[in-house]
């Protein structure tokens, strides 16, 4: 429960500072479809960050290098 509740708290956190970084107003269809872009493209990319830093975290305590 703890942990999903991290997760809930740094997607808000991401949506929050994407919004204040691009200085967007949700108060019109244009701007939360630009929010939403933003927000998918961010949750890819750490995604794919989270990936990389897993793989790289198993070849290096992996024995026999």
């Amino acid at each position: 429960m703890k942990i999903l509740l991290i997760m809930v708290i740094l997607l808000l956190v991401g949506g929050f500072l994407i919004i204040s970084n691009e200085n967007i107003r949700l108060n019109s269809w244009e701007n939360i479809l630009h929010f939403s872009n933003l927000y998918y493209n961010w949750l890819i990319n750490s995604y794919d960050y989270s990936k990389g830093i897993t793989g790289d975290v198993v070849n290096f305590f992996r024995p026999g290098k």
